[in-house]
Protein backbone atom coordinates (compact mmCIF):
# COMPACT_ATOMS: atom_id res chain seq x y z
CA UNK A 1 0.00 0.00 0.00
CA UNK A 2 0.87 3.48 -0.59
CA UNK A 3 3.00 4.89 2.40
CA UNK A 4 4.77 8.20 0.61
CA UNK A 5 5.39 10.19 -1.71
CA UNK A 6 8.98 12.29 -2.41
CA UNK A 7 9.26 14.54 -5.34
CA UNK A 8 12.53 16.56 -6.05
CA UNK A 9 13.18 19.96 -8.12
CA UNK A 10 9.31 20.02 -9.49
CA UNK A 11 9.01 22.92 -11.41
CA UNK A 12 12.94 23.63 -11.08
CA UNK A 13 11.81 24.71 -7.48
CA UNK A 14 9.84 22.91 -4.79
CA UNK A 15 10.43 19.56 -2.86
CA UNK A 16 8.05 17.67 -1.43
CA UNK A 17 7.51 14.54 1.35
CA UNK A 18 4.05 13.54 1.77
CA UNK A 19 3.23 10.82 3.83
CA UNK A 20 0.00 9.46 3.87
CA UNK A 21 -2.17 9.69 6.38
CA UNK A 22 -3.52 6.60 8.15
CA UNK A 23 -7.33 5.61 7.94
CA UNK A 24 -7.99 6.15 3.89
CA UNK A 25 -8.10 10.16 3.70
CA UNK A 26 -4.70 12.47 3.05
CA UNK A 27 -5.86 15.85 2.24
CA UNK A 28 -2.92 18.23 0.55
CA UNK A 29 -3.53 21.79 0.40
CA UNK A 30 -1.73 24.65 -0.88
CA UNK A 31 -1.19 27.90 -3.33
CA UNK A 32 -2.42 27.24 -7.41
CA UNK A 33 0.77 26.40 -8.94
CA UNK A 34 2.25 24.48 -6.29
CA UNK A 35 2.10 20.97 -7.48
CA UNK A 36 -0.68 19.50 -6.35
CA UNK A 37 -2.60 17.59 -9.68
CA UNK A 38 1.07 17.45 -11.19
CA UNK A 39 1.81 15.35 -8.02
CA UNK A 40 -1.77 13.22 -9.25
CA UNK A 41 -0.27 13.06 -12.52
CA UNK A 42 2.70 11.31 -11.74
CA UNK A 43 0.94 9.10 -9.61
CA UNK A 44 -1.13 8.17 -12.18
CA UNK A 45 2.31 7.82 -14.81
CA UNK A 46 3.56 5.18 -12.43
CA UNK A 47 0.02 3.44 -12.44
CA UNK A 48 -0.05 3.48 -15.86
CA UNK A 49 3.65 2.53 -16.60
CA UNK A 50 3.70 5.75 -18.81
CA UNK A 51 7.28 6.10 -19.38
CA UNK A 52 6.53 8.92 -21.74
CA UNK A 53 4.87 10.75 -19.16
CA UNK A 54 7.51 10.08 -16.66
CA UNK A 55 10.37 11.17 -19.31
CA UNK A 56 8.50 14.71 -19.65
CA UNK A 57 8.19 15.14 -15.85
CA UNK A 58 8.52 18.84 -14.67
CA UNK A 59 10.45 17.51 -11.75
CA UNK A 60 14.13 16.05 -11.07
CA UNK A 61 13.22 13.25 -8.91
CA UNK A 62 9.90 11.21 -8.29
CA UNK A 63 9.46 8.56 -5.73
CA UNK A 64 6.69 6.55 -3.98
CA UNK A 65 7.37 4.27 -0.81
CA UNK A 66 5.05 1.63 -0.19
CA UNK A 67 4.29 -0.61 3.45
CA UNK A 68 7.05 -3.07 3.93
CA UNK A 69 9.69 -0.84 3.17
CA UNK A 70 9.77 -1.08 -1.61
CA UNK A 71 10.82 2.33 -2.65
CA UNK A 72 11.19 2.73 -6.37
CA UNK A 73 13.15 6.15 -7.87
CA UNK A 74 12.38 8.01 -10.89
CA UNK A 75 15.40 9.97 -11.38
CA UNK A 76 16.41 12.45 -14.79
CA UNK A 77 20.10 12.65 -15.66
CA UNK A 78 21.98 14.25 -17.66
CA UNK A 79 20.40 13.05 -21.06
CA UNK A 80 18.68 10.62 -19.58
CA UNK A 81 16.30 8.53 -17.38
CA UNK A 82 17.14 6.21 -14.20
CA UNK A 83 14.46 4.19 -12.89
CA UNK A 84 15.97 2.58 -9.50
CA UNK A 85 19.31 3.60 -10.47
CA UNK A 86 18.65 1.52 -14.11
CA UNK A 87 19.24 3.84 -17.41
CA UNK A 88 15.72 3.20 -19.55
CA UNK A 89 14.62 4.10 -22.69
CA UNK A 90 11.80 5.51 -23.88
CA UNK A 91 11.17 2.97 -26.29
CA UNK A 92 12.01 -0.17 -24.09
CA UNK A 93 9.50 -2.42 -22.66
CA UNK A 94 8.96 -1.35 -18.57
CA UNK A 95 11.24 -3.20 -16.13
CA UNK A 96 10.57 -5.29 -13.35
CA UNK A 97 10.88 -2.35 -11.36
CA UNK A 98 8.67 -0.05 -13.16
CA UNK A 99 6.21 -2.98 -13.43
CA UNK A 100 6.57 -3.68 -9.31
CA UNK A 101 5.80 -0.10 -8.46
CA UNK A 102 2.45 -0.18 -10.83
CA UNK A 103 1.54 -3.25 -9.17
CA UNK A 104 1.81 -1.87 -5.68
CA UNK A 105 -0.01 1.37 -6.24
CA UNK A 106 -2.52 -0.67 -8.01
CA UNK A 107 -6.05 0.34 -9.76
CA UNK A 108 -6.38 4.74 -9.31
CA UNK A 109 -9.63 7.06 -10.01
CA UNK A 110 -9.18 10.32 -10.43
CA UNK A 111 -12.21 12.52 -10.06
CA UNK A 112 -12.97 15.73 -9.04
CA UNK A 113 -12.97 19.29 -11.05
CA UNK A 114 -15.42 20.86 -13.09
CA UNK A 115 -16.48 17.83 -15.43
CA UNK A 116 -18.22 20.26 -18.28
CA UNK A 117 -15.00 22.25 -18.29
CA UNK A 118 -13.02 18.41 -19.00
CA UNK A 119 -15.18 17.57 -21.62
CA UNK A 120 -15.24 20.97 -23.09
CA UNK A 121 -11.96 21.00 -23.63
CA UNK A 122 -11.81 17.53 -25.19
CA UNK A 123 -14.09 18.56 -28.01
CA UNK A 124 -17.69 17.95 -28.67
CA UNK A 125 -17.53 14.23 -28.84
CA UNK A 126 -16.29 14.82 -25.13
CA UNK A 127 -19.25 16.70 -24.14
CA UNK A 128 -21.87 14.25 -25.69
CA UNK A 129 -20.49 11.85 -23.44
CA UNK A 130 -20.52 13.74 -20.30
CA UNK A 131 -24.39 14.66 -21.07
CA UNK A 132 -24.75 11.63 -21.75
CA UNK A 133 -23.68 10.19 -18.75
CA UNK A 134 -25.00 12.61 -16.71
CA UNK A 135 -28.76 11.68 -18.13
CA UNK A 136 -28.12 8.10 -17.67
CA UNK A 137 -27.21 8.56 -13.79
CA UNK A 138 -30.53 8.21 -11.92
CA UNK A 139 -30.54 4.21 -13.94
CA UNK A 140 -27.03 3.90 -13.05
CA UNK A 141 -28.26 3.80 -9.16
CA UNK A 142 -31.16 2.06 -10.19
CA UNK A 143 -29.48 -0.54 -11.52
CA UNK A 144 -27.02 -1.05 -8.64
CA UNK A 145 -29.73 -1.22 -6.39
CA UNK A 146 -31.77 -3.70 -8.74
CA UNK A 147 -28.71 -6.07 -8.19
CA UNK A 148 -28.49 -6.33 -4.36
CA UNK A 149 -25.41 -7.23 -2.27
CA UNK A 150 -22.98 -4.58 -2.28
CA UNK A 151 -24.18 -2.82 -5.08
CA UNK A 152 -27.42 -2.38 -3.71
CA UNK A 153 -25.11 -0.82 -0.22
CA UNK A 154 -23.50 1.32 -2.10
CA UNK A 155 -26.90 3.07 -4.03
CA UNK A 156 -28.07 2.80 -0.39
CA UNK A 157 -24.88 5.14 1.06
CA UNK A 158 -25.36 7.35 -1.76
CA UNK A 159 -28.63 8.32 -1.12
CA UNK A 160 -28.11 8.56 2.81
CA UNK A 161 -25.15 11.41 1.59
CA UNK A 162 -27.38 13.01 -0.66
CA UNK A 163 -30.28 13.24 2.27
CA UNK A 164 -27.73 14.80 4.88
CA UNK A 165 -27.40 17.61 2.16
CA UNK A 166 -30.29 18.55 0.23
CA UNK A 167 -32.55 21.13 1.33
CA UNK A 168 -36.50 20.88 -0.18
CA UNK A 169 -35.87 17.59 -2.11
CA UNK A 170 -35.13 13.91 -0.63
CA UNK A 171 -33.47 11.45 -2.66
CA UNK A 172 -35.47 7.80 -3.00
CA UNK A 173 -34.65 4.92 -5.44
CA UNK A 174 -38.46 4.59 -7.30
CA UNK A 175 -39.03 3.15 -10.26
CA UNK A 176 -37.14 5.38 -12.28
CA UNK A 177 -33.97 4.83 -10.65
CA UNK A 178 -32.48 7.92 -8.27
CA UNK A 179 -35.45 10.33 -8.10
CA UNK A 180 -35.74 13.48 -6.06
CA UNK A 181 -39.33 14.20 -4.55
CA UNK A 182 -40.04 17.82 -3.52
CA UNK A 183 -41.83 19.22 -0.41
CA UNK A 184 -45.31 18.77 -2.21
CA UNK A 185 -44.90 14.92 -3.23
CA UNK A 186 -43.64 15.69 -6.62
CA UNK A 187 -40.87 13.97 -8.57
CA UNK A 188 -38.27 16.41 -9.40
CA UNK A 189 -36.33 15.58 -12.99
CA UNK A 190 -32.64 15.47 -12.34
CA UNK A 191 -32.09 17.82 -14.95
CA UNK A 192 -33.92 20.07 -12.92
CA UNK A 193 -31.81 20.07 -9.93
CA UNK A 194 -29.01 23.09 -8.77
CA UNK A 195 -26.04 22.81 -10.48
CA UNK A 196 -24.48 21.94 -7.17
CA UNK A 197 -27.08 19.03 -6.50
CA UNK A 198 -26.23 17.75 -9.43
CA UNK A 199 -22.51 18.27 -9.24
CA UNK A 200 -22.44 16.50 -5.44
CA UNK A 201 -24.76 13.60 -7.48
CA UNK A 202 -22.57 12.85 -10.11
CA UNK A 203 -19.73 13.64 -7.66
CA UNK A 204 -20.27 11.02 -5.19
CA UNK A 205 -22.10 8.70 -7.71
CA UNK A 206 -18.74 8.37 -10.05
CA UNK A 207 -16.84 7.12 -6.73
CA UNK A 208 -19.11 4.55 -5.79
CA UNK A 209 -19.97 3.16 -8.90
CA UNK A 210 -17.10 4.21 -10.98
CA UNK A 211 -14.31 2.60 -8.70
CA UNK A 212 -12.51 -0.62 -8.27
CA UNK A 213 -12.70 -1.95 -4.57
CA UNK A 214 -9.17 -1.08 -2.97
CA UNK A 215 -8.40 1.67 -5.78
CA UNK A 216 -6.22 4.77 -4.39
CA UNK A 217 -8.75 7.84 -5.38
CA UNK A 218 -6.87 11.06 -6.58
CA UNK A 219 -9.50 13.68 -6.07
CA UNK A 220 -9.09 17.04 -7.64
CA UNK A 221 -10.89 20.24 -5.93
CA UNK A 222 -13.62 18.94 -5.50
CA UNK A 223 -15.19 21.86 -3.64
CA UNK A 224 -16.36 23.35 -6.69
CA UNK A 225 -19.85 24.11 -6.93
CA UNK A 226 -20.33 22.88 -3.34
CA UNK A 227 -21.45 25.06 -0.36
CA UNK A 228 -19.40 25.59 2.71
CA UNK A 229 -21.36 23.13 4.57
CA UNK A 230 -21.24 20.20 1.97
CA UNK A 231 -17.71 20.70 2.00
CA UNK A 232 -17.12 20.67 5.68
CA UNK A 233 -18.45 17.20 5.82
CA UNK A 234 -16.87 16.13 2.69
CA UNK A 235 -13.57 14.37 4.30
CA UNK A 236 -15.74 12.30 6.17
CA UNK A 237 -18.32 10.93 3.40
CA UNK A 238 -14.94 10.40 1.41
CA UNK A 239 -13.82 7.87 4.22
CA UNK A 240 -17.50 6.19 4.38
CA UNK A 241 -17.15 5.92 0.39
CA UNK A 242 -13.48 4.46 0.90
CA UNK A 243 -15.15 1.83 3.41
CA UNK A 244 -17.62 0.67 0.85
CA UNK A 245 -14.96 0.43 -1.62
CA UNK A 246 -13.33 -2.61 -0.14
CA UNK A 247 -10.63 -0.61 2.10
CA UNK A 248 -10.10 2.23 -1.15
CA UNK A 249 -7.88 5.53 0.16
CA UNK A 250 -7.95 8.67 -1.26
CA UNK A 251 -5.81 11.75 -1.44
CA UNK A 252 -7.67 14.87 -1.60
CA UNK A 253 -6.09 18.30 -3.39
CA UNK A 254 -8.19 21.16 -2.69
CA UNK A 255 -8.36 24.79 -2.00
CA UNK A 256 -10.88 25.23 0.83
CA UNK A 257 -9.58 24.50 4.17
CA UNK A 258 -13.26 23.45 5.20
CA UNK A 259 -12.80 20.36 3.40
CA UNK A 260 -10.73 19.06 6.46
CA UNK A 261 -13.96 19.78 8.72
CA UNK A 262 -12.44 19.01 12.48
CA UNK A 263 -9.93 16.79 11.04
CA UNK A 264 -6.84 19.04 10.78
CA UNK A 265 -4.89 16.01 11.18
CA UNK A 266 -6.12 14.65 7.61
CA UNK A 267 -4.06 17.72 6.09
CA UNK A 268 -0.53 17.93 4.67
CA UNK A 269 0.07 21.78 3.59
CA UNK A 270 2.36 21.69 0.37
CA UNK A 271 2.83 25.61 1.10
CA UNK A 272 3.86 25.53 4.49
CA UNK A 273 6.57 22.74 3.53
CA UNK A 274 7.82 25.11 0.86
CA UNK A 275 8.28 27.95 3.23
CA UNK A 276 4.91 30.03 2.48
Amino acid sequence: MLREISVKGLFGRFNYRVRLKDGGVTVLTGPNGFGKSTLFSLIAAVANRDRKALFSMPAREFSLSFDGGEQFVFEKTDGGFNVDGEAVDPGENATEAEERAAALVGAIKRAGGDGYISAALGGEEKIREYAAKLRGLPAVVGKAYNAGGKEKEKAELLVSLLSDKLTFKTPIIGSGGLEFIDESGEKTAFALLSAGEIRLTEFYADLLFGTPDGALLLIDEPEISMHIAWQFTLADDVEEICRALGGARAIIATHSPQILGGHRDLQVDLGEQYGE
